[in-house]
């Protein structure tokens, strides 16, 4: 066993250096009694033992000392992470532009991405779906569960719109409960994308909020349209006609315009 580096209120053993020093001590005194007798073999032996513990304190290795200002952090009181509020999908948006309480574009800024984006994508020849929810019940929320409620709820039902649009696109807050999200893509498959996401997305909007208040159950439609870029805002139309629709059917439902 290994005690070269023993722990604290446990005996160090003696080194190789301790070790020899016991050995002169032991000849000194052999050879003290062989001149000198008893008297002159017992000096031998003290003088050589208070030697090697002088030498043996000497030589010991010290314990290393932190320096007074080594201090341990000390730990600042938790606190609870503030909940991610959607950003505006452009940072050169400006303040008329964004709806304040969930960071998302609001009637002026959807208006002002179709005049300043969509002339790029119609020389690239893109198609473009939009998707037009609606969140259902709010008013029932705000009475039942108060505003400060009501106003978690929009903020991640916009984090969920959000998460509907591209890069190239843009995700609004029309109104009080209404959204809009625009997503670009290829001709070829944009019909049948606005299907699929429309589905995928009226379903987002059946899943309960869960917050620190308690659950939150909540429900949504969705209208969708696709067309070229060219005709960006007659799109729009189309898929906000296309939510009126599925609110007549009732919640979860939603409907393509196909044009």
């Amino acid at each position: 066993m290994d005690n070269s580096s023993a722990g604290p209120g446990r005996p160090s053993t003696l080194d190789s250096s301790g070790a020899a020093l016991c050995a002169v001590a032991a000849l000194i005194g052999v050879a003290g009694f062989a001149l000198a007798g008893f008297v002159g073999g017992t000096v031998a032996v003290i003088v050589a033992g208070l030697g090697g513990a002088f030498v043996l304190a000497r030589s010991r290795p010290r314990p290393f000392l932190a320096a007074a200002s080594a201090e341990p952090p000390v730990a600042g009181p938790a606190t609870e992470p503030a909940a991610p509020t959607p950003q505006p999908p452009h940072d050169a948006i400006p303040e008329d532009r964004i709806d304040a309480l969930t960071g998302l574009a609001n009637e002026n800024g959807l208006k002002a991405w179709f005049i300043e984006r969509l002339p790029r994508l119609v020389e690239e020849r893109k198609n473009i779906i939009v998707l037009s929810a609606s969140l259902e019940g709010l008013e029932t929320i705000v009475k039942s569960r108060g505003q400060s409620v009501a106003d978690k709820v929009l903020i991640e039902v916009a984090r969920r719109i959000t998460a509907f649009a591209n890069e190239e696109g843009i995700a609004a807050r029309t109104g009080g409960g209404e959204f809009a999200s625009k997503i670009a893509v290829v001709p070829e498959h944009s019909l049948e994308y606005a299907s699929e996401t429309a589905a995928r997305l009226a379903e987002v909007l059946q899943r309960p909020v869960e917050l620190s208040e308690g659950v939150v159950w909540i429900g949504g439609c969705v209208g969708a349209a696709a067309g070229p870029a060219r005709e960006g805002e007659g799109v729009l139309a189309r898929a906000r006609k296309a939510l009126a629709g599925a609110k007549q059917i009732g919640l979860g439902h939603y409907v393509v315009d196909r044009g």
